[in-house]
Order: structure tokens, then C-alpha cells, then sequence
């Protein structure tokens, strides 16, 4: 059964001009997130609350790795783990070399973080 979000576009996207980047003058912004726009926080985590269940509900009794990519979704990421009704993973990509860390490299080239890492270590 699909479970229908209860926001519209609307509510969820926004277009933004971003001065003085080159690679990427325009941008589509959640304006809920608060990352480029304010947002009350209770509205933050109530959209993330959402988009937890219905991840969780999607994917019941499956083990999940939640990924946090680059900035803003680690923030997301991290929200959405802690709404866990279950064991899961949480892992966030990063800019740092450890020692002695083995990496997943990823390249984001409209970021202007374009490399980002992921330590696989301890992943299985």
C-alpha cells in the first residue's frame, strides 16, 4: 500500500538564484529543511519524521545503511535514522582522510564540496 505524504510540491520546492557560483546559478531548495530558508524546527522534523516512516514502512524488516552525503544530508540522514523503529546503520560521507581508513570515493561536480568519502572499513 502507498502511503501519501502529506506535502505537496508546492510546499517542498522552491527555486533559488545562487550569486557568484558558476557552476550552478539557479538551485531547487526544500524550503522546510532550513538550510536556505528558515524554517521552524518542528516543521523540519516533522517533514523528516514523514519521510522516515515512510521509508521504514517501505522497507520493513530489511537491514538498512542510512547515508548522509555531503552537507545538508548528513543532517537529513541523521534525522531520519533516529526515527528508527528497528536496527539500522547510519554513516556520513566526509572531506577528512583518517588513518588507516579505507574510503568509497564520490564526486559531486556541481558541489563546491565535489569530493566527498565514505570510510568502508567496517562495512559488510
Amino acid at each position: 500500500m502507498r502511503t501519501r505524504i502529506p506535502y505537496t510540491e508546492k510546499d517542498l520546492v522552491r527555486i533559488a538564484k545562487r550569486d557568484n557560483n558558476t557552476k550552478r546559478p539557479y538551485l531547487l531548495v526544500n524550503p522546510l529543511q532550513g538550510k536556505h530558508f528558515p524554517a521552524a524546527p518542528s516543521k523540519t522534523l516533522s517533514l523528516l519524521r514523514c519521510l522516515a516512516d515512510k521509508l521504514y514502512r517501505r522497507h520493513a524488516g530489511e537491514r538498512l545503511l542510512i547515508i548522509g552525503f555531503a552537507e545538508t544530508a548528513t543532517a537529513i540522514g541523521a534525522a531520519i535514522a533516529c526515527h528508527s523503529p528497528e536496527d539500522l546503520f547510519y554513516l556520513q560521507t566526509t572531506r577528512e582522510t583518517v588513518p588507516g581508513a579505507e574510503y568509497i570515493c564520490f564526486s559531486e561536480a556541481h558541489s563546491h564540496a565535489t569530493e566527498q568519502k565514505l570510510a568502508k572499513n567496517h562495512l559488510k
